[in-house]
């Protein structure tokens, strides 16, 4: 689809997949990793499942795009963030963000945008908009249905100040595990976490994110890209405590997205000085922040809150398909219809 003589918007082919993920690594404020080709192309090898990317192009430039990551939930096909995709909303050039920046263009970018996703096949699409303060009127007036939702972030770059924000209560369990002779160390070690992972499966309910084997094989290749690594807390005996996995990347922050414990040992202070040890080892590979995961109500947020993170606000889209729309509500129309009119007063011709 053509904008004008310069302007392109459409579904990339592979070949263009390398200077996509440049562009959104260069995005400040709404790129992350899980927009890249690279980390879908992972996820969809181990989870099932498809993506393209749609963009916006201003020759051999990017201006704004999506990945979008097809898969079946409750026997329809979607496109929507799942575990281990936290983030799939638009990725847009960091200047046409900004209140003064070219409006026009931008305008121009999130509508041709909202019509390359309007023309996809899937039966609703659902994206998840990291940085919930840009221009969403565009989406709003073609019918997509907006709602906040929330994170915590921390930034990482100075592990003294960072020190200073952890709540109390953190800081004298991180002395207490650290006075036990318990150590932490990015060791990569896939069966800690998952173990760690099951077992809060079992403790609280929570959701298995994939099956063993699948889950091997998605942290295996984040690995081997130098997207991932696996932190593990370990007491003095060398018994593990719990684990954690962190996506990497080229963009400056990173994400806590995978995370277990043991619960012999949650008295023991270890998760906390796992988190702790985390955020300082990212902080010194370079990365600025890291974004612990989501921030619903509940026991776990009450635990993120007390590592100095920032209450940040994200934005949820979802677009059912307006032709689907259309014809369900005109079939509920008709048969209330044939309901008020009752079988004597239908005439035939």
């Amino acid at each position: 689809m053509t904008l004008n003589r310069s302007l392109e918007a459409g579904v990339l082919a592979e070949e263009h997949y390398e200077s996509w993920d440049d562009f959104v690594s260069a995005q400040q404020r709404t790129g992350s990793i899980y927009s890249t080709a690279r980390y879908l192309d992972i996820l969809c090898r181990a989870a099932g499942g498809s993506f393209s990317v749609a963009a916006i192009r201003d020759g051999d430039s990017f201006l704004a795009g999506v990945g979008l990551y097809r898969h079946r939930v409750d026997g329809r096909n979607v496109i929507s963030p799942r575990r281990l995709l936290y983030y799939n909303g638009a990725v847009l050039r960091d200047d046409l963000l900004v209140l003064e920046g070219d409006y026009s263009t931008r305008l121009r970018c999130l509508d041709a945008l909202c019509t390359v996703l309007a023309q996809q096949p899937e039966d609703s699409i659902t994206l998840y908009c990291k940085d919930a303060y840009q221009d969403f009127r565009p989406w709003i007036e073609r019918g997509w249905h907006a709602s906040p939702a929330y994170t915590i972030v921390v930034p990482i770059t100075d592990s003294a100040q960072l020190w200073k924000r952890l709540d109390k209560n953190a800081r004298r369990l991180i002395r207490r595990a650290e006075n036990a002779g318990a150590v932490v160390s990015a060791d990569n070690d896939f069966d800690c976490l998952y173990r760690a992972h099951e077992e809060v499966h079992r403790r609280k309910g929570a959701q298995l994110y994939l099956a063993r084997d699948a889950f091997r094989r998605y942290v295996n290749d984040l690995v081997a890209a130098d997207l991932g690594v696996i932190f593990s807390a370990r007491l003095a005996s060398g018994e593990p405590a719990a684990a954690q996995l962190a996506l990497l990347g080229r963009h400056p922050w990173s994400h806590t997205v995978c995370a277990g414990s043991f619960e012999a040992h949650l008295r023991t202070g270890a998760t906390y000085l796992l988190r702790w040890r985390t955020l300082v080892d990212l902080g010194e590979r370079g990365y600025v922040m890291n974004d612990l995961t989501n921030a619903s109500l509940g026991a776990v947020t009450r635990f993120k809150e007390q590592f100095g993170g920032i209450l940040t606000m994200d934005m949820s889209l979802k677009l059912d398909r307006p032709r689907l729309d259309r014809l369900m509500a005109r079939g509920a129309r008709w048969y209330r219809a044939i309901r008020q009119c009752g079988p004597k007063r239908l005439r035939y011709p």
